[in-house]
Formats: structure tokens, C-alpha cells, sequence
């Protein structure tokens, strides 16, 4: 039998090779993409909006409403996010209050759940106009005299 000559690996940092630049783009890339969806922008207004998602309203319509409201300052990426969650088609209906200062993702999981800024009123039957006005008072709708 004949003896193998024993191979000895070097393990040093001039031998190793360094991840190729198409990975490193790629991870800045990935890390770019998920501060923008996730981290909520911090240099918009504060300001809450209102806004009104009607039934059967496709994602980019409602797109457009966010941009015309100023919650969302481009449509794509809101589009993008919708299709990427598959929540395109699944939007609730509603009227919701909706910062500018919410993430992306915060904005599509608002839409998603259906958890509008609606109130329930309910108004005995045999209620005279001063009782439905001061049950509308009570809710902080609109003052009792209006």
C-alpha cells in the first residue's frame, strides 16, 4: 500500500474569498426594501386622516385615494406591497383614520382587518329628536343644539 500525502488546508484571511458583489448588493438591496416597508416614515405630518374605502374598490383605486389624501406619497410601492401580501383583492370597506406616519405595512394590515373608525348608533323606537341629539352628544359626534 501506498501512503496519501497528508493535504493541509490554509485558513487565512488572504485565502478566504470575500462574498461576490452581486450578494452584497442584493443584502443592501433586501435591508433597503424592508426599512421601507416596515419602518414608518418619520419625517411626514402627524396629522390623522380620514379616509373612506367604498365596497369594491380595487387596490389601485384606493391607492389613488391614499395618495389624493396624502397618506401614502407614491402609488407602486403601495401596490407592490398590496400584491406581495396577495391583499389586492381583499381590501375592506370602511372609513378609517390613517396617519401619514404609519408604516406600509401597518397601513395594509389596517386595510386588511376591516377595523374602520365607524360608530354604531342605536336609536330606540319611540326616541323624540332632543334624546337622539343628546345621544349624539354623548358620543362626541355633534353638540345637542346643532
Amino acid at each position: 500500500m501506498s501512503k496519501r500525502p497528508k493535504i493541509r488546508l490554509i485558513s487565512s484571511p488572504a485565502h478566504r474569498a470575500s462574498a461576490p458583489p452581486w450578494k452584497r448588493v442584493a443584502l443592501g438591496c433586501c435591508l433597503a426594501l424592508a426599512v421601507y416597508v416596515f419602518v414608518p416614515p418619520i419625517l411626514r405630518t402627524a396629522k390623522d386622516v380620514t379616509v373612506a374605502v367604498y365596497a369594491r374598490t380595487s387596490a389601485r383605486g384606493v391607492a389613488t385615494i391614499l395618495r389624493e389624501q396624502g397618506v401614502v406619497t407614491a402609488k407602486l410601492p403601495f401596490l407592490a406591497l398590496c400584491k406581495a401580501r396577495r391583499a389586492d383583492r381583499r381590501l375592506k370597506a370602511g372609513l378609517y383614520r390613517l396617519s401619514p406616519r404609519m408604516s406600509r405595512w401597518s397601513l395594509t394590515s389596517a386595510l386588511l382587518t376591516g377595523k374602520s373608525d365607524l360608530l354604531t348608533l342605536r336609536v330606540p323606537e319611540g326616541y323624540s329628536a332632543a334624546q337622539i341629539a343628546s345621544e349624539l352628544e354623548r358620543l362626541h359626534i355633534m353638540k345637542a343644539e346643532d
